[in-house]
């Protein structure tokens, strides 16, 4: 047997059990526990059909157990794609939430020092009185804190109107410890933004010419009309879009000019896994009739 054979059959080898895939059974139940009719199923299938699809699972048979009240859910899934059952496990529950947001300055927050002196003191939280960068409220080291010194703050600030404090997702400083950034939002008097996951037309992962991951998002043509009037405010104002997923700040770029393209990128020190993690969490929509993840089973011969 000559060196090429060996390396032919080594290869199919390696092929086929890299493509190994696996059969899964997925139970759902209806939120409410209510049973499951004919009509409700049908509009399901199709838009579980849609979502599975999404992530590259395609479902082989859909039913109901004999109580009619669990969907069971069959599907084929390969050992490289393994990751996409925790996409499953966390969409059901419900799938991620998109808003961008423009920021409130620390001019506006901060307008007299009679405010911040009267603000309580935190040992791991830092407000940013000195207004540099004039978009950020403050920082924290203590991820305990989070909660309480947004709450004690937002009770100082209630009466500025149409402002909702948000902390960023995890950053790190300069010596690998964790860091997390505080924003005044103007959410506009409501709970979700002009611009959300519905808008949007497209996403992508890819990696910057800096070795940086990046979600690369795209809207839709009424999310390109609110985006750019969002960065026409934003840069006559030199200031940042907040891009919140899932009531945290993951990116804030600052625009310095008016974007009329619809399409923003998401930079969070993400590795490649969450990053496609994140890219089908905003790809899986909300299905008609809210749905519990009762079991993910893999089933033997």
């Amino acid at each position: 047997m000559n060196k090429s054979t060996i390396f032919l059959i080594l290869s199919i080898f390696m092929f086929s059990a890299c493509s190994q895939n696996d059969d899964y059974i997925i139970k759902l139940s209806l939120a409410d526990k209510e049973k499951i009719n004919t009509d409700k199923l049908s509009v399901l299938e199709k838009e579980l059909a849609f979502n599975f699809k999404t992530l590259g699972l395609p479902i082989q048979d859909i039913n109901l157990d004999e109580s009619q009240s669990i969907i069971n859910i069959f599907t084929k899934v390969y050992s490289s794609d393994s990751t996409k059952l925790d996409v499953i496990k966390n969409a059901i529950q419900g799938p991620s939430n998109l808003n961008l947001w423009n920021v409130f300055k620390n001019s506006y927050i901060f307008s007299h020092q009679e405010l911040i002196d009267s603000i309580p003191f935190f040992e791991d939280f830092i407000i940013n009185d000195l207004r540099n960068p004039d978009f950020l409220i403050g920082t924290s080291t203590n991820p305990n804190i989070l909660e309480l010194v947004k709450d004690s703050l937002s009770i100082y600030l209630k009466d500025k109107q149409n402002l909702s404090l948000m902390w960023s997702k995890q950053n790190s400083d300069m010596n690998g410890k964790p860091l997390y950034y505080l924003y005044a939002i103007n959410n506009l008097g409501q709970n979700k933004s002009y611009i959300d996951e519905q808008n949007i037309q497209d996403i992508k992962v890819k990696t910057t010419e800096y070795g940086e991951i990046s979600i690369v998002i795209s809207l839709d043509e009424i999310g390109k009309e609110e985006f750019t009037r969002m960065t026409r405010i934003a840069a006559n104002n030199y200031n940042v879009i907040a891009i919140e997923i899932d009531n945290q700040i993951f990116s804030a770029p600052m625009v310095r000019s008016e974007i009329t393209g619809g399409a923003f990128s998401v930079t969070s020190n993400f590795d490649a896994n969450e990053a496609l993690m994140y890219k089908s969490m905003l790809e899986f929509k909300k299905v008609s009739h809210p749905l519990k993840l009762i079991s993910i089973e893999k089933m033997t011969n």
